[in-house]
């Protein structure tokens, strides 16, 4: 891995300066001196400075050197485009400096798509400075990078590959939108630069083409078997949607739902896409009755009345449930009992744990 060297350049273009404030005077690092400074020569936009690299290198850092006290002309937003060719230049950084006097190391943009990008060229464009109305200052500067020749060389012969396919995938896609079939097939045929993915070019023919909505759909669940939404779903904002479920049944009569209650569990058998609702508390007393929900269907069913009465856990609130979906079975576990009720001193506190099987 190449170690990052101090990348060497000239400035050789800018805006304006004032009086003496030249642009060359951001290669000196002198910051008890306060003349040892490029100042624009007013503050309206664009002000600028074009900066050549010697030699054309990969810049990975820039450093601003800073006076040695606060200043009103220092930069509080700036952006800086680099390029090969300085009537096309990329955006590396949009950011700002502090109005202190430590110096600041920046990183900037030096990889698209995966590839490195070289520079010849690096543009300087400040846009406020720390008290409105000031004009800008910059009083030193200092870039670090790659400056190795054959990596660079390497890096710009990729970095034109690159953009040469990208303009062919534009090109691509233009013939693509305009139904030009034969002409799209001969380009991508002849270049070998593939437009997207393939199942990407599937879905674009069963949708645009065929209007096959069945194939589309097969090729949507097969991209998302594969894992193609995962970072679209990991950046996406969070929208919580809620949807009151009922039973689908013309009759809303009370005995084809659980009752209002509190204090009851629930547990989700995940391979059969089935809720239980067991126990819980109406405002008088402990429920005994048993539910499960088809949640692919919405329908209630109800297990159990009473499961006291068919040796299972005696009515009750605030227990504990949970399901074991390999061997099918749920567990629930104790249950609340106040500790000074006169059934609570009788029989003690009980931490019965039951269970039951689905499948039986």
């Amino acid at each position: 891995m190449e170690q990052d060297e101090e990348v060497g350049y000239e400035v050789v273009e800018w805006s304006s300066f004032s009086g003496s404030y030249h642009p060359h005077n951001i290669q000196s690092n002198t910051p008890s001196d306060q003349t040892s400074r490029w100042s624009s020569g007013t503050n309206a936009t664009p002000q600028y400075l074009l900066l050549k690299l010697c030699p054309c290198s990969i810049v990975k850092t820039i450093i601003f050197g800073k006076y040695h006290k606060v200043h009103v002309c220092n930069l509080k937003e700036f952006k800086i485009f680099g390029g090969m060719r300085k009537d096309h230049m990329r955006l590396l950084l949009h950011s700002g400096l502090q109005n202190d006097d430590t110096p600041e190391a920046l990183p900037l943009k030096y990889e698209f798509d995966g590839t490195l990008f070289p520079c010849r060229y690096l543009k300087i464009v400040p846009l406020a400075t720390w008290k409105a109305h000031f004009n800008y200052s910059i009083w030193y500067v200092a870039l670090r990078g790659i400056t190795g020749a054959d990596r660079v060389r390497k890096s710009q012969r990729e970095f034109e590959k690159a953009c040469e396919e990208n303009a062919t995938r534009l090109c691509l896609k233009h013939l693509r939108q305009l139904n030009f079939m034969a002409a799209f097939d001969d380009v991508q045929q002849r270049s070998g630069v593939r437009i997207e993915h393939p199942l990407l070019s599937q879905l674009h023919a069963a949708l645009v083409r065929d209007g096959d909505f069945d194939e589309a759909e097969r090729i949507l669940s097969q991209a998302a078997r594969e894992g193609f939404f995962e970072e679209y779903i990991a950046n996406a904002d969070v929208e919580v949607h809620w949807r009151c479920i009922l039973p689908h049944s013309s009759d809303r009569h009370i005995s084809h739902v659980p009752s209002m209650r509190g204090g009851h569990q629930m547990v989700v058998n995940e391979a059969d896409n089935v809720l239980y609702i067991f126990g819980g508390w109406d405002g008088e007393h402990d429920l005994g009755d048993f539910w499960e929900c088809n949640l692919d269907t919405e329908q209630f069913r109800c297990i159990s009345t009473s499961t006291s009465a068919e040796g299972g856990p005696s009515p009750r609130s605030c227990h504990k449930m949970c399901f074991d979906g390999k061997r099918k079975r749920l567990y629930a576990l104790s249950r609340y009992k106040d500790a000074d009720g006169g059934e609570a001193r009788e029989q003690g506190l009980r931490g019965d744990l039951h269970c039951y099987h689905v499948e039986e």
